[in-house]
């Protein structure tokens, strides 16, 4: 089983969504997957954002996803497999954090945050990270 690791900025929108998400997307391709999250800047204990629960709810019909965020540690990243940055810059953020590494890597399309807008914003990025998470499937960087 592959321990994936989706990584933002605060861990209550993007890389939380993406920790939902991803088991749903791996199982129906026959990948086992265990997820996590975490935030370059992140507040420990912190309720994913309520609009992010929502579009999980009514996309992927998640109910009552428990997620509290914390930050990105040298423990959680080297107990993961893979660590996906939803941006370009949260990559650079890890390699200056960790150092450069193969298990470091972007999501095919920069995740834009939600952070504060509407729901439909963020059931796009939802959207995009499950778009990220099939893409990444197809190139077999998850396998």
């Amino acid at each position: 089983m592959k321990k994936l690791l989706f990584v933002c900025t605060a861990n209550t929108c993007r890389s939380p969504m993406a920790e939902a998400i991803a088991p749903i997307v791996c199982r129906d391709r026959g990948i086992d997957v265990s997820c996590d999250s975490a935030g370059i800047f992140a507040a420990r204990g912190d309720s994913m954002s309520a609009n992010a629960s929502a579009a999980l709810e009514k996309l992927y019909g998640i109910k009552d996803f428990v997620h509290r965020s914390q930050p990105i540690t040298k423990e959680l990243f080297e107990h993961s497999d893979l660590v996906v940055g939803m941006t370009g810059s949260h990559v650079k953020l890890l390699e200056s954090l960790f150092g450069k590494s193969d298990k470091i890597i972007a999501m095919p399309r920069e995740i834009g945050d939600p952070y504060g807008g509407y729901l439909e914003t963020y059931e796009l990025a939802a959207r995009e990270i499950a778009e990220g998470i099939e893409r990444l499937i197809e190139k077999k960087v998850i396998v």
